[in-house]
């Protein structure tokens, strides 16, 4: 079988999973140009070894959340270096923004944010649809951890979009 002979079965799952894999990853706190670009680059690989993958519904969620704490990890290697070393225009505007600036586009990804990654995980993963167990599965957890993690997360996701509508209104207009 050549790599090209599931091709339709790819494009299928293609048109099938992008948005969900997109969201997904906004569950795990990705920007929305981040999460399509992450996206993309793992259905790419995806399709590099389409006759190799068994189930590519969990495997392109892995691949999406690994390939996502990759540029996470490189992102803030290389902001420590331009805080080292800041260019001249950037060192005197006074802006700090930092790491969490990057989840404050709206309230969705602040009350991401808000979780622990082990915790947005657990919350991508059962927002995409999979069971408590298939969960703990591809995160390595035990069904309990998964499920009393999952229960925790709601309950902070709950308190802190409450938070939001009562201290903002929800209308910044």
């Amino acid at each position: 079988m050549s790599q090209h002979d599931g091709l339709p079965e790819f494009e299928a799952f293609y048109e099938k999973e992008w948005g969900s894999v997109v969201a997904f990853l906004r569950y795990l706190g990705a920007s929305p140009p981040d999460a399509q670009d992450v996206a993309q680059d793992a259905f790419a690989h995806l399709y590099r070894c389409w006759h190799r993958v068994d189930t590519p519904t969990a495997w392109i969620r892995k691949t999406a959340s690994r390939e996502l704490g990759h540029r996470r990890r490189r992102a803030a290697t290389e902001q420590k270096a331009l805080d080292a070393n800041p260019p001249p225009d950037e060192a005197e505007d006074g802006d700090e923004g930092g790491a969490a600036s990057i989840y404050t586009d709206d309230r969705f990804t602040a009350a991401i944010a808000a979780l622990s990654a082990r915790q947005r995980q657990v919350v991508a993963w059962r927002l995409a649809g999979f069971s408590n167990a298939e969960t703990a599965r591809e995160l390595g957890m035990t069904p309990e951890n998964t499920s009393a993690m999952w229960s925790r997360a709601k309950a902070r996701l709950a308190k802190a979009l409450e938070e939001f509508r009562r201290g903002n209104g929800g209308d910044n207009a």
